[in-house]
């Protein structure tokens, strides 16, 4: 039996350990959450959830203005980053000329590799003052800020990857796009844009950013938005 057979054999209990591995760290975690926070769940069950109150010196424990402020400020970012980050890969990829584009790209991989520091202190330097002069508003430290600010942090990640799923579009898509008649724009349409637009692109690395932002001053921007969830 040759080396690579013998090789071939062994991949199968490999790959079925390491996943083992994996679901069992994955479940490690959970358990160990679970029994960190029995006290929590115990006092407070599902009001922990619900709860519009955050006193720890009271033992009020609701998280509810913090799910509230992180979903709407992720959904307005995504709904800023998808769109934008989607059409420049494409543009990038398919109309730009090839010298441009590289350094289109190289500008993005850049941008994606900013401290997230730095967008939280242009945020307050930059974004909150034009926010609050623009809509003339008390204070700009509102969850349109921590969207916009969230939204280009994700940007040049969403379209990297966007990029990276374009160059993956079979060449024989392309070719049978044309010999059907299709204009460039029509082939941009239907083939190249449902590939590189595909959900992993915008999900892969959305955790990361998230977590990025909320190290960063950027979260603190709507941090005054939290009594939107009215108490009960």
């Amino acid at each position: 039996m040759s080396r690579f057979a013998s090789a071939q054999r062994l991949l199968a209990p490999l790959s079925a350990t390491a996943l083992a591995a994996a679901a069992m760290t994955v479940l490690a975690v959970v358990l160990s959450l679970a029994w960190e926070s029995r006290t929590l769940w115990a006092s407070s069950g599902l009001g922990f959830l619900a709860g519009t109150r955050w006193d720890p010196g009271a033992a009020a424990f609701g998280a509810l203005p913090m799910l509230f402020v992180s979903t709407v400020v992720t959904l307005l970012a995504l709904a800023m980053a998808v769109p934008l980050g989607v059409g420049s890969a494409i543009f990038i990829a398919e109309l730009l000329p090839p010298r441009t584009g590289a350094a289109a790209r190289a500008t993005l991989e850049l941008l994606a590799g900013i401290p997230s520091i730095v967008y939280g202190l242009l945020g307050l330097a930059v974004l909150v003052p034009w926010l609050e002069h623009t809509f003339d508003v008390l204070t700009g430290r509102t969850i349109l800020a921590a969207g916009v600010l969230l939204g280009l942090m994700v940007l040049p990640t969403v379209s990297s990857l966007a990029e990276e799923a374009r160059r993956g579009v079979p060449r024989q898509r392309r070719e049978a796009a044309h010999g059907l008649g299709l204009t460039r724009f029509e082939g941009i349409r239907f083939f190249v844009k449902r590939d590189a637009g595909r959900l992993q692109v915008v999900f892969l690395n959305l955790e990361h950013n998230l977590n990025r932002f909320r190290e960063s001053i950027g979260f603190n921007l709507s941090d005054d938005q939290q009594h939107l969830v009215p108490d009960r």
